[in-house]
């Protein structure tokens, strides 16, 4: 993506995806703080959406290693907080996770839809003994970066997340619905 015609540079939109705030009146932080921490990170066009941490921004940095470990490092900095993960996604590569839903193609109800970022790739070793079976009508669908989540009685009643723990994947996650993963490109798109 271009930037405006006043600047001639490579511009990436980014969304990170934070874990571990304003969850159960925990770990408050405001949606106006943590945009104005992007954009003293120097990110631009910076928007939030809801509580859970989803913020949407513009960059010059492509290293998306160093940008997650400066977000992270930003957040305890300002708030104290040194256990929140940041997962980020690129436009393309958000919507190909949308666009890859095996639920939404089977014509599932997309408020039953949730889609699991990964922050890192999960080892195939791994992989071998993850059954699903005992947790039907819950379903689970896996994909390099993300594990896609079909919870028909929702996420609050169902005891998939045993199987797949951060511990079991072996890697951290943020779990996003899927109105908030629309919503997101909607805006990664505006």
């Amino acid at each position: 993506m271009r930037g405006s015609a006043c600047h001639d540079r490579l511009v990436a939109r980014y969304v990170s995806l934070l874990r571990g705030i304003n969850v159960g009146g925990s770990r408050i932080v405001k949606m106006a703080e943590l945009r104005e921490l992007h954009r003293a990170l120097g990110h631009e066009d910076v928007q939030s959406y809801v509580q859970s941490g989803n913020v949407v921004f513009s960059t010059e940095t492509g290293d998306v290693g160093a940008l997650a470990v400066a977000i992270h490092d930003a957040i305890f900095e300002r708030f104290g907080y040194d256990d929140v993960d940041v997962v980020l996604r690129t436009r393309a590569e958000l919507a190909e996770a949308a666009a890859g839903n095996p639920f939404l193609a089977r014509g599932c109800e997309p408020t039953s839809l949730h889609l699991m970022l990964l922050a890192h790739p999960i080892e195939p070793s791994r992989l071998a003994d993850l059954d699903g079976t005992p947790f039907l009508p819950d379903e689970f669908a896996l994909a390099p970066q993300q594990i896609y989540l079909h919870l028909p009685n929702g996420v609050g009643r169902t005891k998939i997340f045993r199987l797949l723990s951060e511990r079991a994947l072996g890697t951290r996650a943020t779990v996003r619905n899927w109105r908030t993963v629309s919503a997101i490109l909607g805006m990664l798109d505006g």
